[in-house]
């Protein structure tokens, strides 16, 4: 498997997920380390069993791996955020930046612009506005993704707008990549 190309690796997946439909888990496994089946509850929008098996995955996790406990947090928060629990979505994504910040993980920038969107939905604008204006001006170079800056700059454009999402800022903004 391992000198499989990109499209072969495609290819190899979609072939056997049409004859075993029962085997996302065995990828959710092999590309993403998910040995709990939390991947799966959250695609099925089971968000409590999804919170139950994070907690599982968090215990299997070496407490050295901060991408990974990172990660798992962001997780948490987005089933937080699904069950319309904001403050512990809060809570779990200041722990999810805390994390990334210690291992000054890429994906750091993604992480602040969920906290700023999880504010904005959780009604506090002012700290939105706030927080998206220090991210956007942070010379740390910590959070130093420059994709994620340029969201951050359309999202100060249109913090206010309602709908929401604004048109045209996409998934992106929704979730971290992955």
């Amino acid at each position: 498997m391992t000198g499989l190309t990109p499209r072969n690796w495609y290819n190899f997946k979609r072939n056997y997920q049409l004859h075993r439909p029962d085997g996302e888990r065995v990828f959710d496994l092999i590309e993403r380390g998910d040995k709990t089946g939390y991947r799966q509850a959250i695609r099925r929008g089971d968000f409590k069993l999804a919170l139950t098996l994070l907690d599982e995955a968090q215990r299997l996790a070496d407490v050295d791996a901060l991408a990974e406990l990172a990660r798992l947090a962001d997780r948490r928060t987005f089933c937080y955020r699904n069950l319309g629990e904001y403050k512990l979505a809060l809570r779990s994504q200041t722990e999810t930046i805390a994390l990334a910040e210690e291992g000054r993980l890429p994906d750091l920038g993604w992480y602040i612009l969920n906290l700023i969107i999880l504010y904005r939905d959780a009604g506090h604008i002012d700290l939105a506005e706030s927080t998206l204006k220090k991210f956007i001006t942070r010379t740390d170079h910590a959070a130093d993704n420059e994709k994620a800056f340029n969201v951050g700059r359309k999202l100060m454009e249109v913090i206010r707008v309602n709908p929401w999402p604004p048109p045209g800022l996409g998934e992106s903004l929704q979730a971290s990549p992955p």
